[in-house]
């Protein structure tokens, strides 16, 4: 009796421990609260907001194996930049329909999403922009946390700084008379324009230098736009061209 009974035992502590080791995982994989992930939902969603949920218990139902859960949007944090209509876009107070498809990417499930069912706790959702205020859930709910908002902020209020680049006619980097070009990456949220320009003085007022599509002769110096750099160009070199270059 001893033995069968010490067997059931070592079976629940066994069962046990397999239930909170799957449970560890779940909540392991769905932990998408570090700063690389949050930068990143914050970068490719168009729309991020805090939202609550309510009526937890009368307004989740199911609709054509999608789970239908309504929320309030408490603050906009992310819109898009460029929405097609006014009265389409999210706005504070509005209640909203998040729908998280059964047949989504295995992170959406109960363990992932569990902050919708809990009405008391501001709840981060990424978004895409649609027609309509009903979403598709397609990253998992984050909890607003001081941390979260950090990181969400960094990527939306990146402010770009303008990288400076002191040019001197060495041998070994320039040399007169030969063709010469500077690079200068951008960041932000929206991407800015860069433009070159060439710092002589404290004082005085920067000029920019045309772009080449701006140039209706050939210019010795000019700058080419692309998406997330800007280059400046040098025909040749002189000796006036020695100074600080200035990309913003």
């Amino acid at each position: 009796m001893s033995s069968i009974t010490n067997s059931y035992i070592q079976l629940i502590i066994l069962i046990s421990r397999i239930i909170f080791i799957h449970q560890t995982i779940a909540v392991n994989q769905c932990d998408f609260s570090s700063a690389p992930y949050l930068q990143s939902a914050a970068y490719s969603h168009s729309i991020v907001l805090r939202v609550q949920p309510i009526d937890l218990f009368e307004q989740d139902y199911k609709r054509s194996d999608s789970i239908i859960r309504k929320v309030l949007v408490r603050e906009v944090i992310k819109s898009p930049l460029n929405s097609s209509s006014v009265e389409q876009q999210v706005k504070t107070n509005d209640m909203i329909i998040i729908r998280i498809n059964d047949n989504d990417d295995e992170y959406l499930d109960n363990s992932c999403w569990h902050l919708l069912r809990v009405g008391t706790v501001d709840v981060i959702l990424f978004l895409n922009e649609t027609k309509n205020n009903e979403f598709d859930l397609h990253y998992p709910p984050v909890e607003s946390t001081l941390r979260v908002r950090e990181n969400i902020d960094a990527v939306l209020n990146h402010d770009p700084y303008s990288p400076q680049v002191l040019i001197k006619t060495r041998l070994d980097r320039a040399i007169l008379s030969k063709d010469y070009s500077l690079q200068c990456n951008s960041r932000g949220n929206p991407l800015p324009q860069l433009l070159w320009s060439k710092k002589t003085d404290i004082n005085e007022t920067l000029e920019y230098y045309p772009l080449s599509k701006q140039c209706h002769r050939s210019c010795r110096i000019y700058s080419i736009q692309y998406k997330y750099q800007s280059t400046l160009f040098f025909q040749s070199l002189t000796l006036d061209d020695i100074g600080t270059y200035v990309c913003r």
